[in-house]
């Protein structure tokens, strides 16, 4: 059975006395509650909504919901009136499907997992990596979003997962040095503004040898922007980003940054990763369907760009999708 690193202060990462509904901080005297049973670690808040209001709205959904993890998926969205009903439906879809992804990405892995193994999934979501890991590998899924933390505690009962979920920023990780053999940042890159401290973070967790993996949103994608459905938003100063994306009639563009494969990998390497590898990802069959259905015949071609060597680096400059890897030193 694999043993989980204990959980240290975000800000100094002094011992944590824990109680049923907080957890202090001998070192420096914070305190944080654990909600819904929930500890939350954060050091600051989702950039979409403040402390109280997301504790309150993940309390909301949990006891409203019926049983069941869709219910409290479709609970989430019903509490949330701002977004229009065919985007509901369409993030819906994309939740539901989540898992699904993740056994797909995990099974194209090029690195086996090992029995006893002990991953960290930022932002984690509703915990879909969690529940497509081998069994005997266990993950610590940590997010920004409280909310979304007690739509994932159901969605890992109804597939059997006891992995522990903490709400937390992936700047200030709550963990020791060299805790994990594996961190993984499915769909987390593209709202982060500043990469570096995540990847010091990143570093900072991983066990020498440890892996990093990541697959993310490209900012120079010759597609859609997926978060907004815009065309050509990433070749838009950031500063006139959000402005344009309202322009095209989208509903802004506040707090999502994709990066470019340059990007990704220059601050890997400012963290001090090796193997570094930044590539365009591979079109997941669950990902295929939301494509337009003029594009399906693209994809065979797409994919075999990717492992073409000068097809390969231009590939990547435009992939809707980037997969990034490193190792710890």
């Amino acid at each position: 059975m694999s043993t989980l690193p204990r959980t240290l202060c975000p800000r100094c990462r002094g011992e944590l006395q824990v109680t049923a509904d907080a957890q202090h901080c001998t070192n420096c005297g914070h305190d944080y509650p654990v909600v819904a049973g929930i500890p939350d670690l954060r050091i600051a808040p989702d950039p979409w909504i403040d402390f109280a209001d997301d504790r309150a709205k993940g309390v909301s959904v949990d006891s409203r919901a019926a049983p069941g993890f869709e219910a409290a998926v479709r609970e989430y969205w019903r509490q949330t009136p701002a977004t229009t009903a065919a985007d509901a439906e369409r993030h819906i879809d994309h939740v539901l499907g989540a898992a699904k992804r993740s056994r797909q990405w995990l099974s194209a892995l090029h690195h086996e997992p090992a029995a006893g193994e002990v991953w960290l999934d930022l932002g984690c979501g509703t915990a879909d990596l969690a529940c497509a890991a081998p069994a005997q590998v266990s993950v610590v899924g940590l997010d920004i979003a409280f909310r979304w933390l007690v739509v994932a505690r159901r969605r890992l009962a109804e597939a059997g997962r006891t992995d522990p979920l903490v709400c937390g920023n992936a700047e200030a990780l709550p963990y020791p040095a060299q805790s994990f053999d594996r961190v993984i940042a499915l769909g987390l890159l593209e709202h982060c503004a500043d990469l570096d401290p995540i990847f010091s973070e990143v570093a900072r967790v991983l066990k020498p040898g440890g892996r990093f993996h990541a697959r993310a949103s490209n900012r120079f994608t010759l597609l859609r922007e997926p978060h907004v459905g815009v065309w050509g938003v990433g070749f838009v100063p950031r500063a006139l980003a959000d402005g344009y994306v309202r322009a095209l009639g989208g509903s802004g563009y506040q707090h999502h940054s994709p990066h470019s494969a340059a990007a990704i990998s220059a601050a890997m390497q400012r963290a001090g990763l090796r193997d570094i590898a930044v590539t365009a990802a591979q079109m997941l069959g669950a990902e295929a369907h939301r494509l337009p259905r003029w594009l399906a015949p693209v994809v065979p071609l797409y994919d075999a760009a990717r492992s073409r060597p000068i097809a390969r680096s231009l590939t990547r400059l435009v992939a809707p999708m980037l997969e990034a890897e490193g190792v710890a030193p």
